[in-house]
């Protein structure tokens, strides 16, 4: 349980839904691991957000638009569940002594900019105890008919130091429990992740719309050469009903 948290909205904020209006729905995602879990993922999760003039929630993350105009929107946000949660127990026999990896709180800020032709790119960057990290995202939409919507997108992410050591090394200690690792791992370097994804909809109803996505997400060698990483490219996807308001 303790590793979908961090799905939940690394998947989702790439659009589940690519529509933005206020909404509740169930989402089923599938995924193969990153860290050295058994057995790919898959589960049913549930999908709400909401907005009252200036403040919005976004499942569990909360923010605050303070400037928008038909181009720009900036926000500042609180994310209480920012990185991964990481327990021994759940990996492969020969990493469960590993140390717990916990979610972090984050503050973190946003900047969206539509260009013409429902091109949008959206920069965020986000600051907690353990570590940084820094988003960018392009993508359009593309409608066929009144019904049905077409979002690509492609993403970029980059990790500092702090945040890739807390989440992705591994202390000599921890080494001298596990069998399968055979040295310690850090690293003095940031580290970087790109992916693209997919996403559809299409509305039922006024209310009610059926939505699906696919995405990729390859991470760079800093994190992808520790002893914890089973792939350095996962993939993932997800269907999903969602009531509009």
């Amino acid at each position: 349980m303790k590793k979908l948290l961090f799905l939940i909205f690394t998947l989702i904020s790439m659009g589940t839904f690519a529509e933005s209006r206020a909404g509740v729905g169930v989402t089923s995602i599938f995924t193969t691991p990153l860290y050295k879990y058994e057995k790919n993922v898959v589960f049913i999760l549930p999908v709400f957000d909401a907005e009252y003039k200036d403040l919005y929630i976004k499942n569990l993350e909360i923010g605050y638009t303070f400037y928008r105009n038909e181009a720009i929107k900036t926000s500042l946000f609180i994310n209480p569940i920012f990185g991964y949660d990481i327990d021994g127990k759940d990996l492969k026999d020969g990493y469960k002594d590993i140390r717990s990896k916990n979610f972090q709180i984050a503050l973190g800020a946003n900047f969206e900019y539509n260009f013409k032709y429902d091109f949008k790119t959206v920069l965020s960057f986000e600051v907690s105890e353990k570590g940084n990290e820094g988003k960018i995202r392009f993508e359009r939409d593309f409608y066929l008919g009144e019904r049905f919507q077409i979002t690509p997108s492609i993403f970029m992410r980059g990790y500092s130091e702090k945040y890739v050591n807390y989440y992705f090394g591994v202390e000599s200690i921890e080494a001298s429990r596990n069998s399968m690792i055979a040295s310690s791992y850090q690293t003095n370097n940031i580290a970087y992740s790109y992916g693209a994804t997919l996403s559809l909809e299409y509305s039922l109803t006024e209310h009610v719309a059926i939505g699906g996505f696919v995405g990729v997400e390859s991470y760079s060698k800093d994190i992808s050469n520790s002893p914890l990483i089973e792939n350095k490219t996962i993939y993932f996807g997800g269907v999903g009903i969602k009531y509009y308001f």
